[in-house]
């Protein structure tokens, strides 16, 4: 291989490789020292080609200098393998002049590593580092960017496996337009105080989580699409349990997707905002959202066509749920809330419209328990079924606020409180309710 060192880090040197292939190395095909100093002198490798290498302890290409960028462009990796199978970079402070590193049009093909194909590791998340126009095909732990800061743009991950885009050690990382599609594990996972942001990303037909973020990390993402992706084992779309700030999902899609196990997003001991998302056609026993001990802040969205064994589109578990101005069509549970299911919870709804939810059930469209709260203001429930009691809202040891709303065509008594800890309505519509004991309300002691 080649091996770049300098004796001062006081000396700027100038390095450009071009048009080299390195074949079944063992090691670094080309590593370069920490006392190297570039300064503005930028170090290029352009047009590199490496096929079937390994490397135990760092990886294919090494880079470890002191200042200055190094920019590598049109890098190809093939059938490589080891600690890192592409770059491995290890940045100990800030450089001047903005970037330690840039990658950019490269192909990785694959390629298995045992912690990143390209593995950047900081002590310092003041460093900075660029990727765009690079391209994964089954590669195994493509990336993992630690305690550093990333913007990348134009990533394409196809079929591989392992965790494909990992932050960790409080990393942070802005992402735009990057495709995760056909791959067996997560596509990115956010650890130990790390943070993202994911913009015009699309992450489709994948079989596990598409975002996970753990241990105080939190994200936000806006403009994404989530198309066809089957969840088939222990996992979701989205999970986060961060127990820190609050994360945000803005002018997204959630379409056609499957999840066995877990919800399409699910929030434990973290907050979350969600505005201007729709959730369409949807599937799996569990709930679009699940929340425990969240808070979840839903704003101008709108959930369709799912079913579901216990409320198709949102469960709270000892959570708070605000809701203003979205909408909940056809949702269809086998149990109990045709839309939502509350317990232990504070659930809050404004300007919303819930348009022929059923349960097999009770509760066509919505089922609180368990000393839960329910507050319903200027919302509009129509042609809402329960088979048994509450054919819009069924409340039990749970305390109701309904005003300024409608009920149009409402099975099994729209309301019924069951042992209700209260019920207070006002300035509301009833019209074409029906019910065995009252059309409008019940409520049994």
């Amino acid at each position: 291989g080649i091996y770049i060192t300098s004796h001062s880090g006081s000396i700027a040197i100038e390095v450009k490789l071009s048009n080299l292939t390195f074949s079944n190395v063992l090691g670094a095909a080309i590593h370069i020292g920490e006392v190297v100093n570039f300064e503005k002198n930028t170090a290029k490798l352009e047009t590199i080609t490496v096929k079937e290498s390994h490397s135990s302890t760092g990886g294919v290409i090494e880079d470890m200098h002191s200042k200055g960028t190094l920019e590598v462009n049109n890098l190809s990796i093939q059938d490589s393998t080891g600690y890192s199978c592409a770059i491995y970079g290890r940045y100990l402070s800030t450089s001047d002049s903005g970037y330690y590193l840039k990658v950019t049009n490269s192909y990785f093909e694959n390629c298995v590593s045992e912690f990143g194909g390209i593995f950047i590791d900081s002590l310092n998340n003041k460093v900075q580092v660029y990727f765009k126009g690079l391209k994964f095909s089954g590669a195994v732990n493509p990336m993992l960017l630690r305690k550093v800061n990333t913007k990348a743009k134009d990533l394409d991950f196809k079929k591989g496996s392992g965790i494909q885009f990992k932050l960790s050690n409080g990393a942070e990382a802005s992402l735009e337009a990057i495709t995760f599609k056909g791959t067996e594990s997560t596509c990115i996972q956010s650890i130990d105080s790390s943070y993202f942001e994911c913009r015009n990303c699309l992450f489709e037909q994948n079989s596990d989580f598409a975002i996970k973020a753990e241990g105080k990390s939190d994200f936000y993402l806006e403009s994404n699409k989530f198309i066809n992706n089957a969840a088939e084992g222990e996992s979701g779309l989205i999970m986060s349990y961060s127990t820190k700030n609050m994360s945000t999902i803005k002018d997204s899609v959630f379409s056609n997707n499957y999840v066995k196990s877990y919800s399409v997003i699910s929030s434990i001991i973290s907050d979350m905002s969600i505005q201007n998302v729709t959730f369409s056609g949807n599937s799996g026993e569990y709930p679009g959202i699940y929340g425990s001990i969240s808070g979840f802040y839903i704003s101008n969205s709108t959930f369709r066509d799912q079913q579901g064994y216990t409320a198709p589109f949102l469960k709270s578990i000892q959570s708070f749920f605000s809701i203003k101005g979205s909408s909940f069509i056809n949702g269809s549970s086998q149990t109990n809330g045709g839309a939502i299911y509350a317990s232990e919870s504070t659930v809050s709804i404004e300007n919303s419209k819930f348009t022929g939810t059923s349960a097999e059930e009770k509760g066509g469209a919505i089922y609180g328990m368990l000393n839960s709260t329910l507050i319903i203001i200027n919302s509009v429930f129509e042609n809402t079924y329960a088979l048994f009691e509450g054919g819009s809202i069924l409340y039990d040891k749970t305390y109701l606020y309904f005003g300024s709303s409608r009920i149009y065509n409402s099975s099994n008594s729209a309301l019924w409180g069951s042992y209700a800890t209260g019920t207070h309505i006002a300035n509301s519509v009833f019209e074409k309710c029906f019910g065995l004991y009252g059309g409008a309300l019940v409520i049994y002691e």
